[in-house]
């Protein structure tokens, strides 16, 4: 995969984040008030539609974790156990630092650590990173740093391997939570956090950096492949989109149906990601823009700071205007990483922040 189309990923990916988490209180409405009820507009309608086509993002961040991690030590010519832990010391306190920090501000946000006694804080503190409870999105962090541990291993996984792990994934979420309810089949379930739920995407991004490393030069895609990966993406996106209009008003709570362990959110996402391989071209590396990488650079920041600036935009009368939300949302978020990238001084403050 060329850089600039891993950045490219990379950027709309974040911006998918950003219009998942900008939709959350159009699409409780929907849920709440039903899809034909007077208190819903065409703004509920859209932010649904643009959160279900937005649910590849962090499937697409874990495959994209895997592959550069993978692509990065087979470039260096890195094998054994040291290049491990060169990598768990340098990419994993990327991770633990900002998250640690974040973990810390949310407790303290929620007044978790003000009531509690002092000698339950490191227990807090710890099931917290474990879980990513600090809020909502940092349990990204929590499975993300849990595949590094794992990475030798993951990274050996062969393509019958990645396969089966995806497997799980969709048993150990949608469908196989439906063949339990309705058929009583075993059925283990897991929080969000764990590992097991993202492994088959980690094991891919390896696997598919392992397969182009190996070949001497990019193939170009056909045209049948190209278009028949595009048409794939639009109806499984579809299908995704589909699916929750048609479940959200007989559940009572969005966040049963409104997540990423659906069958229809694996197969489009995974759509996606080949359909943009087939698109890609071996030309695309020799005009890669600087401006483009930098811009890449703040994905993780701009993940970390955007849900307080949402909240804040949230107390504002434009909290009822989804695409003004959302458009602010992004430029905010990604104009303070700049800001903070550029003037923070010292290089351990910029850590703390994701950049």
């Amino acid at each position: 995969m060329q850089r600039r189309t891993s950045n490219a990923l990379r950027i709309v990916a974040t911006l998918g984040v950003l219009c998942i988490h900008g939709a959350g209180e159009f699409e409780a409405k929907l849920a709440y008030g039903g899809l034909l009820s007077s208190s819903t507009g065409w703004q509920h309608y859209l932010a649904a539609v643009l959160s279900q086509l937005s649910r590849f993002s962090v499937p697409l961040f874990i495959v994209l974790s895997g592959y550069g991690l993978t692509a990065s030590r087979l470039q260096r010519g890195e094998e054994g156990w040291r290049s491990w832990m060169q990598l768990w010391q340098v990419k994993g306190i990327r991770i633990l630092l900002p998250f640690a920090v974040f973990t810390l501000f949310g407790l303290l946000c929620q007044h978790r650590l003000i009531w509690e006694h002092p000698s339950t804080w490191p227990s807090t503190f710890c099931g917290s990173l474990l879980r990513g409870e600090g809020d909502y999105h940092l349990y990204f962090c929590s499975f993300l740093l849990q595949g590094y541990v794992l990475l030798p291993l993951i990274s050996r996984i062969n393509g019958f391997g990645v396969i089966l792990l995806l497997l799980l994934q969709a048993w150990l979420g949608r469908p196989g939570g439906h063949l339990h309810a309705f058929y009583g089949f075993p059925f283990l379930q897991l929080p969000a956090w764990a590992l097991p739920h993202w492994l088959g995407y980690l094991a891919l991004g390896c696997f598919l950096a392992r397969r182009d490393h190996s070949r001497s030069e990019w193939p170009v895609a056909t045209k049948l492949s190209r278009w028949s990966w595009t048409l794939a993406t639009l109806f499984a996106g579809a299908w995704c989109v589909a699916e929750f209009l048609l479940l959200i008003s007989d559940v009572q709570e969005v966040a049963w149906i409104n997540h990423f362990f659906r069958g229809s959110v694996m197969i489009y996402s995974l759509c996606l990601l080949f359909a943009c391989r087939a698109w890609a071209t071996a030309t695309e590396e020799a005009e890669l823009s600087l401006s483009f990488e930098k811009l890449a650079g703040l994905g993780f920041c701009v993940y970390l700071i955007h849900t307080s600036l949402l909240r804040g935009w949230q107390l504002t009368p434009l909290r009822d205007d989804y695409l003004l939300l959302v458009l602010l949302l992004a430029f905010t978020s990604y104009g303070l990483a700049a800001l903070a990238q550029r003037w923070l001084p010292g290089r351990w403050l910029r850590m703390m922040l994701g950049l």
